[in-house]
């Protein structure tokens, strides 16, 4: 092997070494905070532990069978897909139609469409708070309106009937603005060529709107529904801040259900089955989105 030869490998060898040390710190974080989590929930899940006497016994897929045979968990996993699945639909079809009018060029649309990030900046809790207000039985903006239309007042928040309709209504309110935001901006990167050429062919606006707009934004719907799904079934703050699961378990969703079981009954096994029951689920949306994120678009 001739001198040259001999640098261009050290050379290499060297700026191998430099690129893994580089990294180093990086995967180090991302194996102590997010890979070990992991691991070790799934051990729990497969461990039933005392901790009065600080044992622990391997007791496999039990937890998980325990869980499917519980009914306060078989409510919170109806409660959780009931939420999540109103929620984003209605955030979607709604999301589309205000993104298609502020797609005009109309005199001060600029600041209506400022209006919809609102909702983006603004903390959970925050959001929260102010609905809480809204949902009070006495001075609330919603029961306001039900009494111009002569209805009587509702316990939005403190009745079984009406509380999970609450959290459904503020969870569109929210996730209607990032819809919006994102349909606009597909909306717009649509080309002029095609809309014109709608309009020579005298399309009609709804026509348009169904054949050409929608399916051309194919891609952002799937974005959205896989993100928002996902978002939804991790649903927590405004169950904790505005019904606390309640009243009688009728807004207790997964994560504040995994939440209680593991800091209140300290029963690890069981909330970590639960930990793992729905990252398994986020993890197959996630799958799905990467795969409905290349598909192509096709026009009828």
């Amino acid at each position: 092997m001739t001198d040259k030869k001999r640098t261009i490998k050290y050379q290499r060898r060297k700026s191998l070494i430099a690129g893994y040390l580089f990294l180093l710190p990086s995967v180090t974080v991302f194996l102590f905070f997010a890979i070990w989590p992991l691991v070790y929930t799934v051990y729990l899940s497969l461990m039933k532990s005392n901790i009065l006497t600080q044992t622990s016994r391997f007791v496999g897929l039990k937890n998980f069978k325990n869980l499917f045979q519980d009914p306060v968990f078989i409510r919170s996993l109806t409660i959780t897909v009931i939420y999540a699945l109103t929620t984003v639909f209605a955030s979607l079809i709604l999301g589309f139609l205000f993104a298609v009018l502020l797609n005009q060029k109309i005199r001060g649309i600029r600041v209506l469409r400022s209006l919809f990030f609102a909702p983006l900046m603004t903390s959970m809790v925050a959001i929260s708070v102010v609905w809480m207000w809204i949902y009070h039985p006495d001075y609330g903006v919603m029961n306001h309106l039900l009494g111009v239309f002569g209805i009587r007042p509702l316990q939005w928040l403190s009745s079984s009937k009406t509380s999970l309709l609450s959290l459904i209504i503020m969870g569109i309110w929210k996730d209607c603005s990032m819809c919006t935001v994102l349909y606009l901006g597909a909306l717009q990167n649509i080309s002029t060529d095609i809309l014109e050429a709608a309009e020579m062919d005298q399309t009609s606006g709804v026509r348009t709107l169904w054949k050409i707009k929608f399916p051309l934004v194919a891609p952002t719907t799937f974005l959205i529904l896989i993100m928002q799904v996902i978002q939804e079934f991790q649903m927590v703050t405004q169950v904790n801040v505005m019904t606390h699961g309640g009243p009688a378990g009728s807004t207790q969703t997964l994560v504040p259900l995994m939440y209680e079981k593991a800091f209140t009954y300290l029963d690890y096994g069981n909330s970590s089955a639960m930990a793992v029951i729905l990252f398994l689920v986020v993890l197959a949306l996630t799958i799905m989105q990467n795969r409905l994120s290349d598909k192509k678009v096709f026009y009828q």
